[in-house]
């Protein structure tokens, strides 16, 4: 048996930006939380701006700024 992880692809728009880290609001929940922005992203990610997301066994990490 092999054990697979379970990913969870949402949406979030950014609320505000403090340093490496963003604080999102989730689209469907309403739900708030503080996620790292990547290296890459840095550049395009901004306030107001949609940013793609996986929860991954429980982290999140910010994939894509839609």
């Amino acid at each position: 048996k092999v054990e697979a992880p379970i990913i969870e692809k949402k949406t979030a728009q950014v609320l505000s930006i403090s340093g490496n880290s963003a604080s999102v609001m989730d689209m469907e929940t309403y739900e708030t939380f503080d996620i790292e922005i990547p290296e890459e992203l840095k550049s395009d990610v901004g306030e107001g701006k949609e940013v793609l997301y996986w929860t991954i066994m429980g982290s999140k990490v910010m994939k894509q700024v839609k």
